[in-house]
C-alpha cells in the first residue's frame, strides 16, 4: 500500500476535482430523484461521485464506500469512504455551506 501522504495527495485531487465542478454548477437548477424531509437526492450528487470514483481509480487500487452507488468490492482493512455533496439539501437551496467528503 502508498504511504498516507500518496494517499491523502489522491484525496486531495479528487475532492479538488468534484469541488470545482459543484461549484460551477452551484447556480443551475437541479434534478431530483428523491426530496423527503430532510433527505435530498439529486443528479448531480451522481455527477460529482462519478468524477471522484474515476479520479479515485486512476490512483488506487483501494476499494471504495460512496454514500450514492455503495460498496465497489469487498472492503476489506483499508477503504476509501466518499460523500460526493455532504450537504446536499443546502446545495439544492442554494446555500453555500456543503462539501465534498472523502476518508480513508
Amino acid at each position: 500500500m502508498r504511504n498516507l501522504y500518496d494517499l491523502l495527495e489522491i484525496a486531495k485531487k479528487a475532492a479538488l476535482s468534484s469541488g470545482n465542478f459543484l461549484k460551477k454548477e452551484f447556480y443551475r437548477d437541479y434534478e431530483t430523484f428523491l426530496n423527503k424531509g430532510r433527505d435530498i437526492k439529486l443528479k448531480i450528487d451522481i455527477e460529482s461521485e462519478r468524477l471522484i470514483l474515476r479520479s479515485i481509480n486512476q490512483d488506487s487500487k483501494l476499494p471504495i464506500l460512496s454514500e450514492e452507488s455503495g460498496a465497489s468490492d469487498d472492503l476489506g482493512d483499508t477503504y476509501w469512504i466518499v460523500d460526493p455533496l455532504d450537504g446536499s439539501s443546502n446545495y439544492f437551496r442554494k446555500i453555500d455551506i456543503c462539501a465534498v467528503s472523502i476518508a480513508l
